[in-house]
């Protein structure tokens, strides 16, 4: 079975993407609080996704790189992104 877009596992992402996609959700936090107090709540639910989608990625990398320096920056990128989800669950209820 093909893997769709929504059930594609993220936890095996290259570290480029995971790069990529660690500075978009950064980016992304103020258009979404934005559109939050504008009522868009699918937007909201598809940038909740991606951060849970970039955490696994993260959580999976921190496993299983061997570089210490790698490891260490994959590390730090994982916390910022555990700070980043839980404010974003607290704001964005």
């Amino acid at each position: 079975m093909a893997k769709t877009r929504k059930n594609r596992k993220c936890d095996k992402a290259e570290l480029k993407t995971i790069d990529t996609m660690y500075q978009k959700v950064f980016e992304l936090l103020g258009p979404m609080v934005v559109l939050h107090a504008n009522g868009k709540t699918d937007d909201i639910k598809k940038y909740m996704m991606v951060l849970e989608c970039l955490k696994n990625a993260l959580e999976y990398r921190s496993k299983h790189v061997k570089e210490k320096d790698l490891k260490v920056a994959v590390k730090e990128k994982l916390k910022n992104v555990l700070i980043l989800i839980d404010h974003a669950k607290k704001d964005f209820k």
